[in-house]
């Protein structure tokens, strides 16, 4: 989503891949871009672009794409979940917390609990296929504005 939202005249650049590493602060996280990108080509990776800059991290979204044929339904829509909702799902896609030992892991827990009353986490809903970039495109730039 974040490749075609990019490649079609959006004005967005997408900054990560799949891996974002965040460091914390006293009040906000801020997302570290010149990570290096594990799936990202050398030539694709925005180090460059903020070299030594970490970005104010506004608000978290999991995707929620509903495959073709599985439903009727092709609205797009989000809903901001709540505390216990944001956890759990920040701590399933978290790297590596499986083999982190107690204190790293306790560590992390507390972590991604200050993330979740820090900062928003969203899920975004939208239907799969070409057909439906467009609408699903709007929506997005429409809820960043």
């Amino acid at each position: 989503l974040a490749e075609m939202l990019e490649d079609h005249g959006a004005g967005l650049i997408r900054v990560t891949d799949d891996i974002s590493p965040l460091k914390t602060g006293e009040d906000r996280f801020e997302l570290l871009p010149d990570f290096p990108q594990l799936k990202l080509m050398a030539s694709e990776q925005c180090t460059r672009r903020y070299q030594n800059t970490a970005l104010t991290v506004k608000a978290i979204y999991g995707l929620n794409r509903v495959p073709s044929g599985k439903t009727e339904d092709t609205r797009v829509f989000r809903r901001q979940l709540g505390p216990a909702d944001s956890f759990i799902r920040l701590v399933g896609q978290s790297v590596a917390s499986r083999i982190f030992d107690n204190d790293l892991l306790s560590r992390h827990a507390r972590q991604i609990a200050k993330l979740t009353n820090l900062v928003p986490v969203y899920e975004l809903t939208y239907p799969s296929g070409a057909e439906h970039f467009d609408s699903v495109r709007e929506f997005v730039l429409h809820t960043l504005r």
